[in-house]
């Protein structure tokens, strides 16, 4: 037997398969005391170390663990245990009385991961505070448009200490800073490190770092390196707070509507929203898909918005209350979707280019 636990160890060796596109299998190394778990592609690296305490592991060898293995369907396990036999490990599994015995292969050429041991903080962030930024910077971040590192030049989420931003050739997303550096993580990235996040510990802060070549994002010794890209930063300067027009509303209302819009309109048509004074009609080409009153607003005007980028962005919002706000003072033709938190007072924008007729 071990006194590790199946549960914990398991739910550990799950997070290198979140590395899709490189070798499908975890590799199994121990030394000095501590159990590392690992899974590699040409740009990426998942490491998780364990400590071992009195539990005694083959030292020196790695094995190998396909994705396919009947090792992650063992679920209910009352009691688990290991043997080193040349070039197998032997594992046991007692389950409602029934005992399992499956094989995991020594790795016949080892492979050896070389990591830096300096590295610079950029960020300490909780995981609700991370995951709310990720999720609305997605928005703006072309993330299934991004396909090669070329693309990720262009394509990425940018952090500075005062905000975090994304921005493409429609729309742009911002939210407050978290960072303490100026750094940028390459829309190619965003989903392996927004499903890592997503599986970390609530109680525990995040870290992201750099070295001269990779980026970490790292939670304990739960690690992923990504190879640095330089993506080209624009050049972005938030809005003032000066907009000709200022509505609010509830986001549920909004997310109701828009949704309809979603449903009624093909992907190259447009939105058309028809404000007078408290009440904000939503039109399609077509049709009329419904009001919503008491916005709070004391003008009289439309804005024409292109349907897939507006309910795009809309799908990213939460919370309770939301701003409309339109015709700024230095770009006349730019909407903004405005929320913040009055919980928590995390704040954030998403911007859409107007369309004339």
């Amino acid at each position: 037997m071990t006194d590790l636990d199946w549960k914990q160890f398991k739910k550990n060796l799950q997070l290198p398969k979140l590395l899709k596109a490189g070798v499908p299998e975890v590799v199994l190394q121990a030394d000095s005391g501590v159990l590392k778990m690992s899974s590699y592609e040409k740009r990426r690296l998942i490491e998780v170390k364990i400590p071992l305490g009195g539990t005694k592991w083959p030292e020196g060898c790695q094995y190998a663990i396909p994705y396919d293995h009947p090792i992650f369907n063992e679920s209910e396990v009352q009691e688990w245990s290991f043997e080193g036999k040349k070039d197998i490990l032997k594992f046991t599994f007692v389950s409602h009385g029934t005992k399992k015995v499956t094989d995991i292969r020594k790795k016949s050429k080892p492979v050896e991961f070389k990591l830096p041991r300096d590295w610079e903080d950029l960020a300490i962030v909780t995981k609700s505070k991370l995951l709310q930024v990720l999720d609305h910077l997605e928005a703006s971040a072309s993330v299934k448009d991004t396909k090669s590192e070329e693309d990720a030049r262009i394509n990425a989420i940018f952090f500075r200490p005062s905000l975090s931003y994304s921005i493409n050739r429609h729309t742009a997303s911002v939210t407050d800073g978290i960072s303490k550096k100026n750094f940028s993580i390459p829309s190619l990235d965003f989903l392996t490190i927004r499903s890592l996040v997503d599986r970390l510990d609530s109680g525990t802060e995040i870290s992201i770092s750099r070295s001269e070549q990779y980026l970490r994002v790292s939670q304990g010794d739960i690690c992923l390196y990504m190879t640095l890209v330089n993506s080209r930063e624009p050049n972005f300067t938030k809005l003032s707070e000066k907009y000709l027009y200022t509505f609010k509303t509830q986001v549920s209302d909004l997310k109701s509507l828009v949704k309809w819009s979603e449903y009624n309109a093909d992907a190259s048509s447009y939105l058309t929203l028809e404000f007078d004074r408290d009440i904000c009609e939503f039109k399609t080409k077509f049709k009329t898909l419904g009001t919503i009153s008491g916005v709070g607003g004391d003008s009289k005007f439309t804005v024409n918005l292109p349907s897939k980028g507006f309910v795009g962005l809309v799908d990213y919002i939460s919370g309770e209350e939301v701003r409309l706000r339109y015709s700024h003072e230095v770009m006349n033709t730019i909407f903004n979707v405005h929320v913040r938190d009055d919980i928590t007072g995390f704040g954030y924008d998403h911007f859409i280019q107007t369309v004339k007729f």
